[in-house]
């Protein structure tokens, strides 16, 4: 019985030492402030949105290159065959790539964008959603 599990368990050991490598941590927009440690992603969750009917949320500052990488927008859609007035989930992921202290900057707008954003609509937070991050090790 041994050398049945003997070929599984090397790459098991191996899956495990990996999930250990960099992980995802989640937050809200409305976190506040954040401390993540380099080699993580931060996955910014901004919840439900409709496209079709002028939802949507815009990363205003992105924050120091130098600690944050690029952002990277993830949709989820509602709907797998890309209906017309189908919503979504949306969130951006920014991974840690150095140590220090930055800021992100999400504005929710309504049919409009950041310089001309209407947040009239009630559909959101009617200023800037700032999270402060802080990067260790």
């Amino acid at each position: 019985m041994r050398l049945r599990w003997l070929p599984v368990l090397p790459a098991t050991v191996l899956a495990l030492a990996l999930s250990g490598c960099s992980s995802t941590e989640h937050a809200g927009v409305g976190v506040g402030s954040i401390t993540i440690e380099k080699g993580q992603t931060l996955s910014i969750d901004l919840g439900k949105v409709n496209g079709s009917i002028g939802d949507s949320w815009y990363v205003v500052e992105s924050g120091d290159r130098a600690i944050l990488g690029e952002p990277d927008r993830e949709y989820d859609s509602d709907c797998h065959g890309g209906e017309v007035g189908c919503g979504g989930t949306l969130s951006y992921e920014f991974k840690a790539v150095g140590v220090g202290k930055t800021k992100l900057v999400f504005q929710y707008c309504y049919r409009s964008g950041p310089s001309n954003c209407d947040t009239s609509s009630g559909r959101g937070p009617t200023t800037p959603q700032t999270i402060k991050v802080t990067v260790t090790k």
